[in-house]
């Protein structure tokens, strides 16, 4: 969203931001941009979530009183702003930003209380006074209107700013890397299944580096002691320039993820010259194509994820053209490219009243 905000904004048009937080260090890069603030109490559960959406109510009509807009964006993060899209005024496109469509695997991605309010409100966009809906990939476009057959849909790709990443391959790395949230959907419990095989069958003296942090850290260093792994470091959180320099020396980057929205840490490994390994599922597979810039393997097979990975770094040669295929597509991504479709998709919105 911060992207999308900046984006407009040099384009020529004047963002406001409604926020419920108020920490300095997530404005950086949005000169310009107003930001307006409300009350807003960290919720400890779903209902408290959806019960927050409710606050901010008086922020939210002063600005509408006061603005003349021609577009209202809601980045949902699956608990929309109701009061934004139920009070938008006739005159004002009525849009929603959506990232990740569970729908029917929300339960198991998410736990079955928070998996089915996350259902429930899947379902239920097209009731939100009808909105357009932005879309980060073609796969959660995809699922929305085939599960709610609804069509006023949109599709702007995140942006990696791979200009800014050196493209450095380097085939006689030994480092495989995934580097993201430790959460049940990153699934990286299947990267550890698939690592206890390559220790035992490669030769090559292969590290595996976990760099995140998140809820299920603990459990999955516990099970790669069970596993009785060795070549393998859980690096914790990284800073950008850490993150950047680890990608940069990194042979493989792997993502075992069981559903993604559209996975920008894949787009920022292909920049900087690191072939992905990625499970073939919604939001990897809207950009990788196996064998050509990346690699595919079936959700959740740690044998086919292992015995890919042998294969590639016993053969580490066949990666070469793959990389650099890889970071043409991340240019396709930069920022100059992402500035220009969000100008004319929020263009074609405003116009639309």
């Amino acid at each position: 969203m911060r992207n999308i905000g900046t984006a407009l904004l040099e384009s020529g048009w004047e963002v406001d931001v409604l926020s419920p937080r108020s920490h300095e260090n997530d404005r950086s890069g949005t000169q310009g941009i107003l930001y307006h603030e409300f009350p807003y109490d960290d919720p400890s559960s779903s209902i408290e979530t959806i019960l927050n959406t409710v606050r901010g109510v008086k922020a939210y009509q002063n600005i509408m009183e006061y603005g003349d807009f021609d577009v209202f964006l809601d980045d949902i993060s699956h608990y929309p702003y109701y009061p934004g899209h139920f009070f938008c005024p006739e005159e004002v496109t009525n849009a929603i930003f959506m990232h990740t469509a569970f729908f029917g695997t929300a339960r198991k991605q998410l736990g079955p209380l928070r998996g089915t309010v996350i259902d429930g409100i899947d379902r239920t966009l097209p009731l939100l006074k009808r909105p357009e809906i932005v879309c980060a990939g073609e796969s959660t476009e995809k699922r929305i209107q085939q599960k709610t057959g609804y069509q006023k849909t949109h599709i702007l790709h995140p942006t990696v700013r791979a200009s800014e990443y050196e493209f450095k391959f380097n085939p006689n790395s030994k480092t495989i890397t995934y580097l993201g949230r430790l959460g049940t959907r990153k699934n990286v419990s299947c990267l550890l299944r698939a690592w206890q095989k390559v220790e035992y069958h490669s030769s090559r003296n292969l590290e595996l580096v976990i760099a995140g942090s998140g809820p299920q850290e603990a459990n999955l260093q516990e099970l790669a002691e069970s596993l009785r792994l060795e070549d393998i470091t859980f690096a914790g959180y990284v800073d950008e320039s850490e993150k950047r320099q680890l990608l940069s020396e990194s042979l493989l980057y792997v993502l075992p993820s069981t559903m993604e929205g559209y996975a920008t840490s894949g787009l920022e490994a292909l920049a900087s010259g690191t072939p992905v390994v990625g499970s073939d599922t919604f939001g990897i597979n809207d950009y990788i194509e196996h064998g050509r810039n990346g690699y595919l393997f079936p959700v959740d097979d740690d044998t086919q994820l292992a015995e890919l990975l042998i294969d590639l770094t016993s053969n580490t040669e066949q990666l070469q053209q793959v990389a650099r295929d890889g970071r043409k597509l991340a240019e396709k991504h930069d920022y100059k490219e992402f500035r220009q479709v969000a100008d004319t998709i929020f263009s074609k919105l405003g116009q639309s009243h």
